[in-house]
């Protein structure tokens, strides 16, 4: 998750959502990474849930709008 959101945040300039189920996870690695520089410029966001994902994405885009997916394949089922 560090990987994807740092290669991210360098190469673009647009709104970035993190969703990641396991708020395990996302416990553990914001105890081991220091995101500040990232967080300080207010485009990521972070969730957990799926319906809070879907409000947020609904709320700060329209049509037309690029977004664009990255997953980890951890993720995808068979």
């Amino acid at each position: 998750m560090g990987y994807l959101l740092r290669i991210s945040e360098a190469n673009s300039s647009s709104k970035i959502l993190i969703f990641e189920p396991n708020i395990e996870i996302l416990r553990y690695v914001f105890n081991y990474i220091d995101f500040s520089p990232e967080l300080t410029q207010n485009r990521i966001y972070f969730s957990s849930n799926t319906d809070d994902s879907l409000n947020y994405i609904s709320r700060n885009y329209i049509n037309n709008d690029k977004i664009e997916f990255l997953i980890n394949d951890m993720y995808l089922k068979d």
